[in-house]
């Protein structure tokens, strides 16, 4: 198949973007609706931490990696489709939950599902375009998680309206209607995907890698490159913890701290995040891309970098100095910085230096780490916190950014350091050499 012949590339890039959209709207339904939830099972704050934290990011993280090893050596389309219908139908299924337990189960299912995605979507993407044009449809598609993070709650708050008029004639609580409303699209989508979508030729590197990577070609790749990987992806999930205790709680700490109702209070944290979001996600890639034209090579990690300290002081800010403008403010950078970190500032980096035969599997890494951190200690740290009498959501937020930001910066730090200075050569990645940013 001819790379993104007749436009057929940004066709699949373009559905690839709408489940992308549609799964962070049922990832984040719960956390918008956190407090009708915790009402109606009596849950403790540290319960509901666990739904929106581990429920989610144990089965999401854990079966990302053979799953996207089933990538890396099937039918792509298949494999995303089935995740597609896996995660709408537990979504519609949380919403006939009557206890605790029964949500988890559903939530995990949720999590199951959304797995496939991320690795699906980018291996695909990397062999519709030829390397030198990868860049704008992964920041097009990366792009959506930027300002739908925020934005799903936008959308999430629309669907609770109607689901608050239709309740009294359908007889179900709106907070079940809500997940029935933001749970069927996807069922809709996977059918269309699976349809319409050709499954492109794989295109590989030249190298020892260029083929049937295993996953002892994996191990001795990151082996050859751990000096590198293993400080990078302990910042990211360090920054991933304060990202998802922000995207998990905000909702609540605008209704309990603010005196928002629900829907006003998504409608809010919406409107915060979602322009910033987007123009994170471009911005950020386009400064490393010109950092690079310098010659530097090293333009998508100065970006990150940038990007922790600029969010972390943010988000310190927004829950500390106790004015709304600055809670508002200090909101809107971070929702600019860290999404775009998770999506397309490191997706474009490991893309551009992993090899084809594992580069779904890197990916899937990547998502790992970020969610497998990011989800256990952010909203469940939060929740523990608040459990205690007196204790506010925003003190947590607070005490997060005070320490995730200096760990996270340090670590990119040393992670720099295992780069060659500006102008020398790097070996190729085929060859397990240092990762390079080309």
């Amino acid at each position: 198949m001819e790379r993104a012949r007749n436009g057929s590339g940004w066709y699949v890039v373009g559905l690839l973007s709408l489940l992308y959209g549609l799964s962070i709207v049922d990832r984040f339904a719960l956390a918008l609706l956190a407090e009708p939830i915790i009402d109606a099972f009596a849950l403790s704050a540290s319960q509901m931490g666990l739904l929106l934290g581990v429920g989610f990011a144990l089965l999401y993280s854990v079966t990302g990696l053979p799953l996207a090893h089933l990538l890396d050596r099937s039918v792509r389309k298949y494999v995303l489709a089935a995740g597609v219908a896996i995660w709408s139908l537990c979504t519609i299924l949380s919403a006939f939950s009557q206890d605790f337990l029964q949500l988890l189960i559903c939530r995990s299912g949720v999590a199951i599902g959304e797995a496939v995605l991320t690795p699906a979507a980018i291996s695909l993407i990397a062999d519709l375009f030829d390397q030198d044009r990868r860049r704008l449809p992964i920041s097009v598609y990366s792009s959506v998680s930027s300002f739908m993070v925020t934005g799903s709650f936008i959308l999430g708050a629309a669907a609770l309206q109607v689901a608050t008029s239709w309740s009294p004639s359908i007889g179900m609580a709106p907070w079940r209607i809500t997940l029935l409303i933001v749970g069927a699209p996807g069922l809709v989508m996977a059918l269309i995907f699976l349809l319409t979508v050709r499954e492109p030729a794989r295109h590989h590197d030249a190298g020892p890698l260029a083929q049937g990577g295993s996953t002892a070609d994996l191990i001795a790749y990151l082996r050859a490159n751990w000096r590198f990987y293993l400080p990078f992806y302990l910042a990211l999930g360090s920054m991933s913890a304060l990202l998802f205790a922000i995207l998990s709680w905000s909702a609540t700490l605008l209704a309990r701290e603010h005196g928002y109702g629900t829907a006003d209070a998504g409608y809010m944290f919406g409107l915060i995040g979602i322009g910033t979001g987007l123009v994170g996600t471009f911005l950020w890639p386009a400064i490393a891309a010109r950092i690079d034209r310098k010659g530097r090579g090293d333009g998508l990690l100065h970006m990150i970098l940038t990007c922790v300290v600029i969010g972390s002081l943010g988000s310190f800010l927004a829950m500390t100095v106790g004015s709304r403008l600055m809670l508002f403010v200090g909101l809107g950078l971070a929702m600019a910085t860290f999404p775009p970190i998770n999506t397309a500032l490191s997706s474009l980096l490991i893309q551009g230096c992993g090899p084809a035969a594992i580069r779904a599997r890197l990916i899937a890494i990547n998502i790992l780490v970020m969610n497998l951190m990011g989800y256990t200690i952010g909203p469940q740290f939060v929740g523990a916190y608040i459990d205690v009498p007196g204790n506010q959501i925003s003190d947590a937020i607070a005490l997060l950014a005070a320490v995730a930001g200096p760990v996270a910066a340090i670590s990119l730090l040393v992670a720099r350091r295992s780069f060659a200075p500006a102008g020398e050569a790097r070996a190729p990645v085929p060859d397990m050499g240092a990762p390079s940013f080309s």
